[in-house]
């Protein structure tokens, strides 16, 4: 090799090695950027298989009822909630899971009422997203809304018999291009 084709090949050599770098920057930033709220997902993701011992714990006097002999019916127990919270209509009620649980109706605002489903008394409202379970599942939805989108073409449309053109998230598609552009790379090299 001459002196002239050497000098050449240690350019190119270079060359790749700046590209090579510069991609693993931008791939590295990316997951810097990225990797805090990843952890917030991890964290409050956590919470939704455990939120019943979570509600049942910050939540006892609520939630959690002495055993009782006859229970009362479901009518006369929406009929306590409407007496006590006339201004927040009943949407919904879920029976006790067990014999010690109270009984949860669901309200318009959001909030649920609970009452002891053996005696029939009234035992509370808990208020709309103070709870923690409700908070971790807002802020959970909430930053995972997915709201830089782009139309780009998809395979999937041959079979699954769905629209072409779907919604792809932004930054997903940056770490996902630039994450297999650096594996590309490495399986080359």
């Amino acid at each position: 090799m001459t002196e002239e084709e050497i000098e050449k090949y240690e350019r190119q050599q270079a060359a790749s090695s700046e590209r090579w770098r510069n991609l693993w920057r931008v791939h590295f930033y990316s997951g810097i950027i990225v990797a805090p709220f990843l952890v917030m997902f991890a964290i409050t993701g956590l919470v939704i298989p455990y939120t019943q011992p979570i509600q049942d714990g910050f939540q006892s006097e609520l939630r959690r009822v002495d055993r009782g002999s006859t229970v009362v019916s479901f009518d006369e127990q929406a009929a306590t909630v409407e007496t006590n919270l006339p201004e927040d209509p009943i949407v919904s009620m879920t029976p006790p899971r067990d014999s010690g649980a109270s009984t949860v109706f669901g309200l318009d605002s959001g909030r649920s009422a609970y009452v002891n489903p053996y005696t029939g008394d009234f035992l509370g409202a808990d208020e709309t997203q103070t709870t923690l379970v409700r908070w971790s599942n807002a802020l959970h939805g909430q930053l995972n809304n997915d709201s830089l989108t782009i139309p780009l073409p998809a395979a999937s449309a041959l079979w699954d018999g769905e629209k072409v053109m779907r919604d792809y998230v932004v930054g997903d598609l940056v770490l996902e291009l630039v994450g297999s552009a650096l594996w590309a790379v490495s399986v080359t090299a």
